[in-house]
């Protein structure tokens, strides 16, 4: 039996050493040293001496002693590693935090210059290279290169070029991610909540200028992923122009449109103003309210009334097109609610009285039609359903019904 168990094991050994155990399950195309299934990045603009005839440095020839790899967006450093003076062409380097792991392989010419640096790596970002030629007569460190980007992009493990792998939710992105929220303090801690709550930790939370921003520590998860499953359902927006990278800049939707239904007792009758085409622009967004210019057209009903002997109809002829910057108002602190004045101009039928009078709606959410204190709305997408209001004269009390979608 023992005999059986060495002869296959010796014949294994022979056709390794044959056809050479390091490429077996490789493509011939394949960088030799570097594996499949992963992301790869080329950079090719390697100097072999000073860029200015000037420069003060030792004298050459040089070699390529250490590669260092990081995130542009947020210069972090996340993987490094040094090569010896010898033939040795690729080194790999495992990140403690995110644990992804890198292969750093340089091309060697007959003068023993290299000409090209190659990244692949289990992530998919786009590195920026900070690279260190050290003499080859005493190993000192002689020139230093910074490379902001790769060649082409990144290609993917199928040979794809990608050109913003930031903005795939599926990819993974190493380090730590940065997302700022344009907002008021407690809205930077609401937001920072649900992204905890989600599973990812933070660090680092601070407030200044309007903007919250904290960390999640680093992980294999890039920045689209937490917007797509966190951010977007509560609510926050993509600022394109402070987006980049591994660093996100969100705000709040700045339009909505809706539909809102008013009922509401005058001269005891009832009225209901509906307004389909509701529109809501953000003017200001402060830390104690944010306000909306609103606009529509409002369906008026009854058409007209009486009051004695009189007879009134809408001077708008039961239609009214209204736009009012600040009349609706989404308050944050100190007691978060809603306030909005809605104002129906009511004429006399008969000529002669040539006069008019206003039906002024003036309205906050309230708990009750007794208990005046506000209800704990803090921002526009929470107001669907009813909710009580507390009217101005001549108008009794009322209800109103709305619903919001952001544009």
């Amino acid at each position: 039996m023992k005999k059986l168990i060495l002869i296959p094991t010796f014949v294994s050994l022979i056709l390794c050493l044959m056809i050479g155990c390091g490429q077996q399950g490789k493509s011939a195309t394949e960088p030799a040293g570097i594996p499949s299934g992963v992301y790869l990045t080329t950079y090719s603009n390697i100097p072999n001496k000073p860029d200015s005839p000037d420069a003060i440095v030792p004298k050459g020839p040089y070699y390529l002693s250490r590669v260092e790899i990081g995130e542009p967006s947020t210069e972090e450093l996340l993987a490094s590693v040094e090569f010896a003076n010898d033939n040795v062409s690729c080194l790999t380097y495992t990140n403690p935090n995110d644990h992804a792991k890198y292969w750093v392989e340089r091309d060697i010419n007959e003068k023993g210059e290299t000409t090209v640096v190659k990244v692949a790596s289990t992530a998919a970002n786009n590195w920026y290279l900070r690279i260190t030629l050290n003499t080859a007569s005493d190993n000192m460190p002689a020139i230093h290169v910074f490379l902001p980007t790769s060649d082409s992009g990144v290609h993917s493990p199928d040979g794809e070029t990608i050109s913003d792998p930031y903005a795939d939710p599926e990819r993974p992105i190493a380090g730590y991610k940065e997302l700022r929220f344009k907002g008021s303090y407690e809205d930077g801690n609401e937001i920072r909540d649900a992204v905890e709550q989600a599973g990812y930790k933070t660090s680092l939370p601070q407030y200044e200028n309007g903007i919250s921003f904290f960390r999640t520590d680093p992980e294999l998860t890039g920045r689209a992923k937490i917007e797509d499953t966190v951010l977007e359902p509560e609510k926050w927006k993509v600022n394109e122009e402070g987006t980049k990278g591994n660093i996100g800049l969100y705000k709040r939707p700045g339009s909505f449109t809706g539909k809102i239904a008013i009922d509401y007792m005058f001269s005891n009758l009832p009225f209901t103003v509906v307004i389909n085409d509701a529109r809501l622009d953000m003017l200001e967004d402060e830390d104690d309210r944010t306000s909306y210019t609103i606009s529509g057209i409002a369906e008026i009903n009854p058409k007209s009334f009486t009051m004695g002997d009189l007879v009134f109809r809408l001077k708008d002829q039961q239609k009214k097109q209204f736009e009012e910057e600040h009349a609706f108002q989404v308050c944050k602190t100190p007691t978060p609610g809603v306030s909005w004045d809605y104002v129906e101009t009511w004429e006399y039928v008969e000529d002669q009285y040539n006069t008019t009078f206003l039906v002024t709606v003036s309205f906050i959410t309230r708990k009750s039609p007794t208990d005046f204190n506000f209800i704990p709305v803090s921002d526009i997408d929470k107001l669907d359903g009813s909710h009580n209001m507390t009217f101005m004269l001549p108008a009794a009390g009322g209800t109103a019904t709305w619903s919001f979608q952001e544009e």
